[in-house]
């Protein structure tokens, strides 16, 4: 469930069971939820690999361009600059990735993979041979001083190395070397 209760009286203001419409719910399953709220506005990803963005005092109201499906899972990821929304996704049957939205009209601004590469590919190689996904379980942060994302990956098959620190440029999602 989903509850809005006013900060200064306590009150709810609205309360939603999230499995009550449809399968997996209105949007989806939600596991260790992380809430982003900008403006009058409340955002969160689901474990079906939705970002919803929704009105605060009215939680009917789903905003334009939401839900925006994403490949994987968001867990427990949700950060923001004011103007976009950052998520890190993820890997099952596809590589994870982190992502910037932009919270006004649910776009994609950029992703890792297509503007700087997911790199554990080019760094780690299982004694196997196997190069494994890498994806994105746990959260990012944002950094307003300067401008920068932090996301910090897991190269699925390539355990005890597994995983990547990344300082991303907020701005295009390009690395930082």
């Amino acid at each position: 469930e989903v509850h809005c209760v006013d900060f200064n009286t306590g009150a709810l203001i609205w309360s939603r069971d999230l499995n009550t419409v449809g399968p997996g719910g209105m949007f989806g399953n939600m596991r260790w939820g992380v809430f982003t709220i900008l403006g009058n506005n409340v955002y969160w990803g689901t474990e079906d690999g939705n970002v919803v963005g929704v009105d605060i005092a009215n939680y009917l109201v789903v905003l334009p361009g939401y839900p925006v499906a994403l490949a994987q899972s968001t867990w427990i990821s949700g950060a923001t600059d004011g103007d976009q929304l950052f998520y890190a996704v993820r890997a099952t049957a596809v590589e994870g990735d982190v992502v910037a939205i932009d919270a006004a009209t649910g776009g994609i601004n950029w992703q890792l993979s297509t503007s700087g590469g997911l790199q554990a590919v080019n760094v780690f190689t299982h004694a196997n041979g196997y190069i494994g996904d890498e994806g994105f379980t746990g959260g990012v942060s944002y950094d307003v001083g300067v401008d920068v994302v932090y996301a910090n990956s897991r190269a699925e098959a390539d355990y005890p190395t597994d995983g990547l620190f990344y300082r991303i440029n907020a701005s295009n999602g390009t690395l930082f070397g």
